[in-house]
């Protein structure tokens, strides 16, 4: 009942972005388009928190998106109009590319504000522990809501191979920020991703 009284912001954004209801339901982390029908109509029957959540998360980053504002604390300096122009080409051209600068020049602030404004946009700060392969394949699979991710043997392909289905043709933007802490492994594993998926990668 609570989705349903915030129905028409929902279908709003469903009317003004100029995709299909599937290609939404990718952007938004919600593999099945009929989902989406089932919860505007209210006739979801598992727990419809998560989706909710996702759904509420993809209506407030295309109003921010659509009024092209990235908060009041945000400063247009040179380096942000900079990484921001490589940020759209990456998006426009659905490549692969690189911010690179020194520490405190604003990297960071920039990459969250694009994550606030992209819609769909994933953002992931490489930590301790996320640098490998199998870290980088965990957090990604957190992010996306991918059940079961256990990476053990037997479970490692599987959770790799849902992260390509939930990812393929999505074009959702991967930001990940501090990626110079990727190992070698990590860093084949964006390329296969990207390959593989066609998703635009930020590497901050």
């Amino acid at each position: 009942n609570n989705f349903r009284a915030g129905g028409s912001l929902l279908q709003d954004a469903l009317t003004q972005a100029t995709q299909t209801t599937a290609d939404t339901a990718r952007q938004v982390g919600t593999p099945q388009k009929s989902t989406i029908f089932e919860l505007q109509g209210g006739i979801y029957r598992a727990n419809a928190d998560e989706h909710v959540r996702k759904l509420n998360l993809w209506v407030e980053q295309h109003a921010r998106g659509k009024a092209a504002s990235l908060g009041d604390t945000f400063v247009s300096t040179n380096v942000a109009k900079a990484m921001l122009t490589v940020a759209k080409l990456c998006r426009e051209n659905g490549t692969m590319a690189l911010a690179l600068g020194p520490c405190g020049i604003g990297k960071t602030r920039c990459a969250l504000a694009l994550h606030d404004t992209v819609v769909g946009s994933i953002y992931i700060r490489v930590m301790e522990g996320h640098h490998s392969v199998r870290g980088l394949t965990a957090v990604l699979a957190e992010k996306l809501g991918v059940r079961d991710t256990r990476l053990r043997a037997n479970h490692y392909h599987n959770a790799t191979e849902r992260v390509v289905d939930r990812l393929k043709d999505s074009g959702r933007l991967l930001i990940l920020d501090e990626a110079h802490k990727l190992n070698d492994g990590a860093l084949e594993l964006l390329r296969d991703l990207h390959d593989t998926t066609g998703i635009p990668i930020l590497l901050v």
